[in-house]
């Protein structure tokens, strides 16, 4: 095929290997081509690449394929996705010191898949206003799990000797309800009382449930406390 050698290495050349094909040689091997529909190859000559416009064959094991760099350390890298002929951007990809991004621009959800693109394998969806899904695309609360096959489980845990904790409040009281595997085989419900959560039911491994008691001795332990006010003559 005709080709462009540099001179003096002759194992640096641009080749036209077919018609409408153009490539580039270094060290006696290809490394890009542009096919005839205007699709990018890199390290590859895929007669059918499908629908991509840009194919990299890394050739590298675990080494990246694509790397994007900054100009300074506050400097970030961003990919960016348009549509309609590069006029509107849907969304971008952005890496920086202080942030991780990954941004949508439109109303539509953001979902991810596994073990192919159908329906079935969506595994976690964002809905535009923040509801996350995961087994569903259609959450009705901020965090919404469904096993649309059987039992939805979700578990919380923690290192061992370390306490597994669930906290529940409000913007002003973060922890006003807290539930609480203390790694003693307890389970121990707090609620907030005056600015103080404190615990208020414990049930132990063996079954024993108290209340107002930390360590009850019977199947129900109650601390009762009576406060009685009136007036007589």
């Amino acid at each position: 095929p005709d080709s462009i050698i540099h001179n003096g290495d002759p194992n640096t050349k641009i080749r036209f290997p077919d018609a409408d094909v153009v490539s580039v040689e270094t060290d006696g091997s290809e490394r890009a081509r542009i096919d005839s529909d205007g699709r990018l190859l890199i390290n590859s000559t895929l007669s059918s690449p499908g629908t991509a416009n840009v194919i990299i064959d890394t050739q590298l094991g675990s080494g990246s394929g694509i790397r994007m760099i900054g100009k300074s350390a506050n400097d970030g890298s961003e990919i960016d996705f348009y549509a309609d002929n590069n006029s509107t951007r849907l969304g971008f990809i952005e890496y920086n010191n202080s942030i991780t991004k990954f941004v949508s621009e439109t109303n539509v959800p953001l979902s991810i898949y596994t073990n192919g693109a159908s329906d079935s394998n969506k595994r976690l969806t964002i809905l535009s206003d923040g509801k996350v899904g995961i087994g569903t695309a259609s959450p009705q609360r901020d965090l919404h799990v469904l096993n649309s096959s059987g039992d939805a489980l979700v578990r919380i845990t923690s290192a061992d000797g370390n306490a597994a904790y669930l906290e529940l409040g409000d913007a002003s009281d973060g922890d006003a309800g807290r539930i609480v595997y203390d790694n003693g085989d307890n389970l121990t419900f707090s609620t907030a009382n005056s600015g103080s959560t404190t615990e208020k039911v414990r049930i132990q491994g063996n079954g024993n449930v108290g209340i107002g008691v930390s360590a009850p001795s019977n199947l129900l332990h109650v601390r009762q406390e009576i406060n009685a006010t009136g007036s007589g003559t």
